[in-house]
Formats: structure tokens, C-alpha cells, sequence
């Protein structure tokens, strides 16, 4: 669980940041509520096999939490690049030096 210290400067960006998302910090309370909690730390032995389909969310909700913020802020980027009129979305995509491509 120490390897997510990246997840205090996020939590102060989604809640005081000037450029964070509206939901923001709705965002952030989440966030500091799951990592307070830290379910990683409920699953007992992982060695004794399959504990059922809320052992394996309890079980990786840090890696879902990240995997949604990655996720998330890479719409976000592509939006706002959209939007702020400085590529349409096909020329994104479609590029010949797209990240996506």
C-alpha cells in the first residue's frame, strides 16, 4: 500500500486544484475513503484460494482505483483537446503518430 503515495498530490489537485473536474472533490473524499479503509488488507490469505467476487474487489481496489484514474484523466486530456478546438477527435485517432495508434 506505501507504493500509492502518488495518490496525496491527486487528492489535493481534486480538491483544490483551479483545472480539477467538477466532480472533483466528490472525487477526492472517495478516493481518501478508500484509501483509509484500505480493503486491500481485509483479504485474509490469498494463498487459500478464491474467496468469492467481493475478496476480489476488496483485493485489487487500489490497481482499480489507479486503472480509473489513468483512464480517466487520458478522456479527459482527449477531451479537453477537442474541445478547446486544437484537434477534432478523428485526427487524434487516426494519426500516423497517435499514442493510440
Amino acid at each position: 500500500a506505501h507504493h500509492y503515495v502518488w495518490v496525496v498530490p491527486a487528492l489535493a489537485w481534486l480538491a483544490l486544484g483551479r483545472d480539477r473536474p467538477r466532480a472533483g472533490p466528490l472525487l477526492a473524499g472517495l478516493t481518501a475513503i478508500l484509501f483509509w479503509i484500505s480493503p486491500i488488507w481485509w483479504v485474509s490469505n490469498p494463498q487459500t484460494g478464491y474467496g468469492g467476487p467481493l475478496t476480489l474487489l476488496a483485493g485489487n481496489s487500489f490497481f482499480l482505483a489507479a486503472a480509473a484514474t489513468v483512464g480517466g484523466s487520458a478522456t479527459r486530456a482527449l477531451a479537453q483537446r477537442v474541445l478547446n478546438g486544437t484537434e477534432d477527435s478523428h485526427q487524434i485517432l487516426c494519426s500516423r503518430h497517435s499514442p493510440l495508434r
